[in-house]
């Protein structure tokens, strides 16, 4: 997970994300909905880390290693930050 930097408290955000909706007079449609940031890497806010098989090449031959990818949304679509309290049932 390199680059990855975890938040010792998550965050909630509003991010602007497509709705696949065109209109002549707007253009592609965005809605904004709300995500729990757990950490970031250089572009993007991360929402969750997903077990993953990896591939390198070792010679001729590919071995699979077990990896972890930071799942998440692109920095550029943070619309705002959410003021609020921690809670113990997030």
């Amino acid at each position: 997970m390199k680059g990855f930097k975890k938040y010792n408290t998550p965050k909630f955000g509003l991010f602007r994300i497509d709705t696949n909706e065109y209109s002549l007079s707007e253009g592609w449609i965005q809605a904004e909905n709300q995500f729990k940031i757990i950490g970031e890497t250089d572009d993007c806010y991360v929402t969750r880390l997903q077990e993953s098989v990896c591939g390198e090449w070792v010679g001729d031959v590919v071995v699979e290693k077990k990896c972890t990818i930071p799942i998440g949304v692109h920095k550029t679509r943070l619309a705002r930050w959410i003021p609020g309290q921690l809670s113990i049932f997030d």
